[in-house]
């Protein structure tokens, strides 16, 4: 679940879809967990590399990251 809302899944959804996706997540601590380390990562990247990072690279981090 945690994974589908990090990987952009969650945008392209049905309405019932999301909300039952955030229902889940703001209930499940495992998740809650999760995205809250995503979102320390995301901060911190940022902060480290830029508030723009290279398209290409990124695209390869996400594949890394997802396969």
């Amino acid at each position: 679940m945690a994974r589908r809302s990090t990987s952009g899944e969650m945008d392209s959804a049905a309405f019932l879809t999301r909300i039952f996706m955030r229902m889940h997540m703001a209930m499940c601590n495992h998740c809650k967990k999760f995205l809250s380390q995503m979102k320390l990562i995301s901060n911190t990247v940022q902060k480290r590399f830029g508030e723009n990072p290279d398209p290409a690279r990124v695209a390869a981090l996400k594949k890394r990251l997802l396969d």
